[in-house]
């Protein structure tokens, strides 16, 4: 058995191939959200649902303060950046709507193309802009990267919710949060699934560098996983950037007669994979790497796609029980249309803890204006119930959580029927597999 080769890469691999934006609507509808009891902005019983822009009403003289959303305009990272701004217009529109409320607030967009030098301008202009008291994203890892540091001279706290390597806070001590799980927990993740679910056999793991460094990320931790942890063999095969070897992998594999497989790579790599597998015949359980939950995998793949698994943090809120989420799934349905994106609920945790938390640093006299840095350091202590899963930070920031935890709070979707149907958190399932045991 091989030992798992180490990769160092530079850069990130984008997201590929999601769905396009939906042009905006020009009809208004109301929708029914009721209070959420637990740590949150007041929440009004009607909220206006005007397509993606809702500006606070006239009058009243509250003074009104702006959350920035850091997006992307790159093609791979389009649809969780739409996911983002629409979480967060949702809940602006749901503070605006309390009639009580003694401030007002906007959100303020602006798109960067995936890079560092376009991220940095944005995070400059957000930073200039002193009615800007907090910011949801960056979206993307490069992007993430330059953007920190900028919020962090100037002291405007950022959350991001869909970036995963942990090391912003070397760069950005006080005021960067992420509440994304970490790509390293992820890869661990799947083998966990395997175990719980009593799928566990000799696994085949191609580790495909042209996906960039958040696929090393996922595969070291998997391969290590699978074989010190579980006990169990597994046979790793790197495929080196600007190559065409991974149809090679998967033969080899396919040749030592592995019965588990994972594919962590790109979209179409992913693709070409399970036409591959297909072929051959191989009906072991097959997963992806995490950032392609969401994507046209179903649809790109067709049947050789069916079964294939994504473990990832994004949860589908639209197949909870809880009345939490049925209200947000009822809100998002009425203000967009349909059912929450991909990456949607964690980026609406996200902002509305940021406004929980932003909302107890505001002083009571309407001339005075909140200090920046005060609402880091309440975010740094903040313990937040969100929809699926409760929201603390650790030492450098990034979201944090218990061995339970992470097991009722990280989701398995299997493709089925051409979708990513959401199958149950791993806890859900292990206690299912052990109750059937």
């Amino acid at each position: 058995m091989r030992a798992p080769q180490t990769i160092r890469v530079a850069r990130t691999g984008p997201r590929t191939n999601r769905p396009r934006r939906r042009g905006r609507s020009s009809e208004r509808s109301i929708a029914v959200v009721r209070p959420v009891p637990h740590r949150g902005v007041p929440v009004a019983a009607a909220v206006w649902a005007s397509g993606d822009d809702e500006e606070p009403s006239a009058g009243g003289g509250r003074p009104v303060y702006v959350l920035g959303v850091h997006t992307s305009a790159d093609g791979g990272d389009a649809a969780v950046s739409r996911a983002s701004e629409r979480a967060a217009r949702l809940a602006v529109a749901q503070h605006n709507a309390a009639p009580k409320r003694s401030y007002d607030l906007k959100v303020k967009v602006l798109p960067d193309r995936g890079d560092a030098d376009t991220a940095r301008k944005v995070a400059l202009e957000f930073t200039a802009d002193r009615s800007v008291v907090a910011v949801l994203g960056p979206v993307a890892e490069i992007p993430m990267r330059t953007a920190a540091g900028v919020y962090g001279e100037a002291g405007l706290t950022h959350v991001s919710s869909s970036t995963g390597q942990q090391d912003y806070f070397v760069t950005s001590p006080k005021t960067s949060f992420q509440t994304g799980a970490p790509h390293l927990a992820l890869g661990t993740w799947i083998a966990f699934h395997a175990l719980a679910t009593k799928q566990l056999a000799p696994a085949g793991v191609v580790i495909d560098r042209a996906g960039g460094s958040i696929i090393q990320d996922q595969g070291t931790p998997l391969v290590t996983a699978w074989r010190d942890k579980l006990g169990a063999e597994v046979i790793p095969r790197v495929v080196a950037e600007e190559t065409d070897d991974g149809p090679k992998a998967v033969r080899e594999l396919l040749a030592a007669g592995v019965g588990d497989f994972v594919y962590l790579g790109t979209l179409d790599a992913t693709v070409r994979t399970a036409r591959e597998l297909a072929a051959a015949d191989f009906t072991g359980p097959r997963w992806m790497q995490h950032q392609l939950y969401g994507s046209d995998f179903p649809r790109l793949a067709g049947d050789a796609g069916e079964g294939w698994y994504v473990v990832t943090s994004a949860v589908d809120s639209s197949t909870l029980t809880t009345k939490q989420a049925k209200d947000f799934t009822a809100a998002w349905r009425k203000r967009y249309g349909g059912v929450p994106e991909p990456y949607a609920t964690e980026a609406y945790d996200s902002v509305r803890m940021m406004l929980a938390e932003f909302a107890r640093t505001v002083p009571a006299g309407v001339r005075k204006r909140p200090v920046r840095a005060d609402l880091a350091e309440r975010l740094a202590k903040a313990k937040y119930a969100g929809i699926a899963r409760t929201y603390t930070f650790g030492e450098y920031h990034q979201y944090d959580n218990t061995g339970d935890g992470w097991t009722d709070q990280t989701f398995v979707h299997e493709v089925r029927g051409g979708r990513f149907r959401q199958l149950g958190s791993l806890g859900d399932l292990s206690r299912a597999g052990q109750a059937r045991s």
